[in-house]
């Protein structure tokens, strides 16, 4: 329900019509003090509103802590036999197959995640994150979690461990956690003891909520869930929100850059209680789940917020089920890059022990690697995979309103690869173009980099010209309400998650097996410029460096390298940043 002002109900129901929401108008405020409901004309309600929403009957059953519980807790993770060093490969690959921790994008990817185009981040991210303004950026986070065998050690803190975890993991993306959801899942209540794990986990969460400051917008309770007499364990399961400023600034936590340094912050102690290792491995579970530090899930969420905010990480992960093993495997598998770790004290319990308030920063490398550039073929196969499929689309003749869709998006994305190549502009940069930063007269883009760093791109090849050319023409044709340059099917501007994709699929399409991402045409770019003898500032101001040192890794090339990428054809612009200009010939 929405309280809206009569001025702004108008505004209000086009907005709910734009995302197919219902909306209607059912009553007003009213100064009575009283609810009245009328049916038909007649009042069939009136009454005190406190009388139906604080005043109603109690469901109060009996609620009894179960014996059960002191064996439980007593029969702790300690006596379960430890693997050794030489074993700890073994164990982790024991745990990646277990369902709880195995890759479940099966089935979320059997799910279009990106309607509307919006999508920055979806599984398996530590949260999904859509934008909601593409004009500031602004987006929302959001997670779910729960661990119904910590719940089964301890309600009360499983709540809250619950609550911790999806915290975390909104926070790992750089955003700001504000509001609470939940899901609580229970046997029957008719049950003493199931009534307790039911008030316990409420108590729980209610009292993590209030000293993290995130109120409870909403829920539900589902009962009844056992088979026979059994039920299940209580599972509440809690999802977080948070507020991001600005989506381009999201973390993932996918490892990427190679030479990052990773950072493990908060405690890590031997909590073994109702973890992924007793149960997968022993088929153990007692004792007691980790102490719950909601003070130290507020200040890591903070730093996290900030550090995100500066720009200082590549990425973050939180740490949950399996420990650290398992984050770091899933950050490597994710974007297909290794990592090397040396780890203080007892390498079992810094890997698989699962205390809470813990992440994994991955912070940006101090020194420049020697970049990943691609060879003359990937560059012509990458580039014509588009244009395949333009020609492809045109022989169907489909002029549906979805082969209409499928032609524009199409040609969107050739210009979208050939900007990459030819400016080495960023896709940070690509997706915040305006269609106002393109000068059609003179044949120029201009590019707002990092801290506004501008520059101007004059284009030369009639192959990108006509390309972009037409692509405006088809996009006046649309009726668009943004100032975006690239927008999706719906109209909207483009994500960098968005460009990723299109990325991916082209790669996929050109038939290149390796690993690459859309910054390998900016360094094929930037390298072909240092093989034709360009003077390296000027190459600096291109990129839209800030500083040498980042341009100078092109020149620690491997001078083949350079010289077999030189035949791809670089006539494609004449960049003009501030006072330099530097024209680009044919090899």
């Amino acid at each position: 329900m929405a309280i809206v002002e009569p001025r702004h109900v108008e505004r209000f129901a086009a907005i709910c019509a734009r995302w197919d929401v219902p909306a209607t108008v059912i009553g007003e405020v009213t100064g009575t003090g009283r609810l009245e409901m009328t049916w038909r004309g007649e009042v069939v309600v009136d009454i005190a509103p406190e009388t139906a929403a604080s005043q109603g009957p109690v469901y109060d059953r009996p609620a009894v802590r179960p014996a059960s519980q002191d064996a439980l807790a007593a029969d702790g993770p300690a006596r379960l036999p430890r693997p050794a060093p030489g074993e700890l490969g073994g164990t982790l690959l024991t745990l990646l197959r277990c369902p709880d921790l195995a890759d479940k994008t099966w089935v979320t990817e059997q799910y279009d995640r990106h309607v509307l185009g919006d999508t920055v981040l979806a599984a398996p991210e530590n949260a999904g994150v859509i934008r909601v303004d593409e004009q500031t950026g602004l987006g929302v986070a959001l997670a779910t979690d729960g661990n119904g065998r910590y719940s089964r050690l301890d309600p009360y803190a499983g709540a809250q461990l619950a609550l911790a975890e999806a915290y975390r993991n909104v926070a790992a993306t750089g955003a700001r956690p504000v509001a609470v959801t939940n899901c609580l899942n229970f046997g029957s209540p008719e049950d003493p003891g199931v009534m307790w794990q039911f008030a316990e986990t409420v108590r729980g969460l209610a009292d993590g909520c209030a000293f993290l400051g995130t109120p409870v917008t909403g829920g539900n309770v589902s009962f009844y869930n056992q088979t026979g007499q059994v039920p299940i364990h209580p599972t509440p399961v809690v999802g977080v929100l948070g507020i991001l400023p600005d989506v381009r600034r999201r973390l993932s936590f996918r490892f990427r850059r190679a030479g990052a340094r990773l950072v493990l912050l908060g405690r890590t102690g031997a909590d073994f209680g109702g973890s992924a290792w007793a149960w997968t491995v022993h088929g153990h579970l007692g004792g007691r789940p980790p102490a719950v530090d909601l003070a130290a899930e507020r200040a890591l969420a903070a730093v996290l917020a900030a550090a995100a905010r500066d720009g200082l990480l590549a990425a973050a992960h939180d740490l949950s089920d399996g420990g650290l093993a398992i984050a770091l495997a899933e950050s490597c598998l994710a974007g297909a890059t290794g990592a090397q770790v040396s780890l203080p004290g007892d390498p079992f319990t810094m890997l698989f022990s699962e205390s809470p308030a813990r992440k994994l920063k991955i912070r940006k490398p101090v020194e420049n690697r020697v970049p990943t550039v691609l060879s003359s073929r990937e560059v012509r196969a990458l580039l014509a995979a588009p244009k395949d499929q333009i020609g492809a689309l045109s022989g169907l003749r489909d002029h549906s309103a979805g082969g209409r869709n499928r032609y524009f998006c199409a040609v969107r994305d050739n210009v979208i690869l050939e900007l990459l190549f030819s400016t080495g502009i960023r896709i940070g940069e690509l997706v915040a173009l305006n269609v106002t930063d393109v000068g059609v007269e003179n044949n120029q883009i201009h590019i707002i980099g990092r801290a506004t760093r501008g520059r101007t791109v004059t284009i030369t090849s009639h192959v990108v010209i006509d390309a972009l050319m037409i692509y405006l023409d088809m996009r006046a044709d649309r009726s668009l309400t943004t100032d975006a340059l690239f927008v999706g099917r719906s109209g909207t501007r483009l994500t960098i998650y968005s460009i990723e994709n299109i990325f991916k699929k082209h790669v996929r399409l050109a038939e290149i097996k390796r690993h690459i991402t859309p910054h390998s045409l900016r360094h094929t770019m930037a390298a072909m410029l240092v093989s034709s003898g360009a003077d390296i500032r000027d190459i600096q101001e291109i990129l839209g460096h800030a500083s040498i040192l980042s341009t100078q890794v092109y020149t620690r090339l491997p001078i083949q390298k350079r010289r077999g990428n030189a035949t791809a054809d670089p006539a494609r612009i004449l960049i003009e940043p501030h006072s330099a200009k530097l024209s680009i010939k044919k090899a």
